[in-house]
This record gives C-alpha cells, sequence and structure tokens, in this order.
C-alpha cells in the first residue's frame, strides 16, 4: 500500500485531521488502521485477519480506494525475527524498503513504546503479535504477524507417587512426576527439572536433568520419570525403599521436593 499526497486528496486532508486530533480510525475491508500522531511520524496498527491492498473496484472504499494502492515496481514486504529465552521473547523487524520507517507493534503484553524494530517483552499467554510499517520515504505500509508463546510464572501443578512395581505388568511399571490432575502430557508450569534417585545408603541410583526448549508448554507430566533401573539402562534395583529429590523452575520461582519411592514386585 501507498500514501497518496496529493494535494487535496480525501485520503490527504483525512491524514491531516488524524494528526491534528491525535489519532483516529478508519476501516478498509477486513483490515482497521489506527493513525495517530507520534513525534515526526505516523504509529499505524492493524487489527484484523488480513491487510490488504484496495483498488478502484473495491465497493468498500468507493473513489478514495485508489489513494491506498501500490505504485512502486517492488512492494514493501516484512517479517519478523523471533528469538526467545526462557523468559523473555525478542522480536525484530526485517523490512525492504529505505530504512526510514514507522514501526508499531500491537498485542499482549508488548512494551508501551512500540515505535522501534525490536522489542523484548514476556508474554503472559499464547497469542500473536502485530507489526505494522510505514515507509517515510515511499509512504507504503505494510504489516506482517507471528505467534508467540506464553512463558511460565506462578504455582507448580504436581503429584508425586510414592510406589512403582517394575515388573513389565503395563501397571505402575514407572515412578512418573504428573501433574495434580494425575494425567501424563499435561504441563506442570515448569521449565526445567533436575533428579536424583539413592538408596538407603545414601548411593546414587539414577539422575537426570532437562531444560524445556522455549516457546514450548514446558516440562510435561511424565517428563520426571524413572524406570526402576541403576542409571536408567542397568538392572532393575532391589525391593525395598529409595529416595528423591527434584528440583523443578520457571521464571519467577524454584522449588525442591524430596521423598521416599517404595519399589515392589
Amino acid at each position: 500500500m501507498k500514501f497518496s499526497t496529493e494535494s487535496g486528496s480525501p485520503w490527504t486532508s483525512e491524514l491531516e485531521r488524524t494528526i491534528e486530533h491525535g489519532g483516529q480510525v478508519m476501516r478498509y475491508g477486513q483490515a482497521t488502521l489506527i493513525l495517530m500522531a507520534l513525534g515526526t511520524g505516523l504509529l499505524g496498527c492493524a487489527i484484523g485477519a488480513d491487510a490488504e491492498e484496495y483498488s478502484d473496484n473495491d465497493e468498500t472504499t468507493g473513489g478514495d480506494a485508489a489513494e491506498l494502492v501500490g505504485e512502486s515496481s517492488q512492494a514493501l514486504t516484512a517479517s519478523i525475527s523471533k528469538t526467545a529465552t526462557q523468559c523473555s521473547t525478542t522480536l525484530t523487524a526485517v523490512a525492504n524498503g529505505s530504512g526510514d520507517y514507522v514501526y508499531a507493534w500491537s498485542g499482549t503484553d508488548i512494551p508501551r513504546d512500540t515505535n522501534t524494530p525490536t522489542i523484548t517483552f514476556t508474554p503472559t499467554q499464547d497469542t500473536r503479535i502485530n507489526l505494522f510499517i510505514i515507509d517515510r520515504a515511499t509512504g507504503e505500509i505494510t504489516f506482517a504477524q507471528t505467534p508467540v508463546w506464553r512463558h511460565l510464572y506462578g504455582a507448580f501443578s504436581v503429584f508425586v507417587p510414592n510406589v512403582m512395581t517394575p515388573n513389565d505388568d503395563g501397571y505402575n511399571d514407572r515412578w512418573m512426576v504428573v501433574d495434580s490432575s494425575r494425567q501424563i502430557g499435561v504441563p506442570i508450569n515448569a521449565h526445567s527439572y533436575s533428579l536424583t534417585i539413592v538408596n538407603r545408603w545414601g548411593g546414587s541410583v539414577y539422575q537426570s536433568s532437562a531444560s524445556a526448549a522455549p516457546g514450548t508448554p514446558g516440562v510435561l507430566g511424565g517428563d520426571i520419570s524413572w524406570n526402576g533401573r541403576v542409571n536408567g539402562t542397568g538392572s532393575l534395583v532391589s525391593t525395598g525403599v529409595y529416595y528423591y529429590t527434584f528440583t523443578i523452575s520457571n521464571c519467577d520461582r524454584s522449588s525442591s521436593y524430596n521423598g521416599n519411592i517404595s519399589v515392589v514386585y
């Protein structure tokens, strides 16, 4: 898309009124453009499923539609580069225009000042982030969108059993930490864990640890587990009582759990 700046055009006068009065919403088809004064430029936010170009034949805008038609031989395009850690997400705008841009990011939990090519924030829910760019040199507009996943905060959800029967009968063959609803595969609200199991003399029989990849639901029920074998691959341990310690962590807390496991055949 491209802004027309022809003197006296309806689009130009609308922009001038928008800047003067601090912001006005104008709807074109499925896209909603919110244009407002932002220092030396305009802040644009795209809301809706699609950001479309319009021609003279677009009945939703009538004669004014021609003012939004892209006129360059190579249309301005944008994409979003994403880098995530366990507790933050960084998004960077990439565009193929002049390099002189106005940026507008919209979505849940993003920083308040969005006229910047890069934002770093902490999503509290799975969502989609929108990016709207105006090229100041050409007047062209482009739009991009990317999904982001929530980072893990708050209380853990765990249930820890205290008995296992590793006899391959299909029942309680593994000792597993699951969520409070006792479901395998359900997140426990942690992004990492470490586990140690020892015998009654304090000798280690099993250890494991892992961190879930950023942008995933984290540690799931059943990820923290033991099959009753020494080091997980050796012989089955003898009947008796064993002792576990595991620690789980997310972005604002870490908790350790201790208890015993009765191994019965």
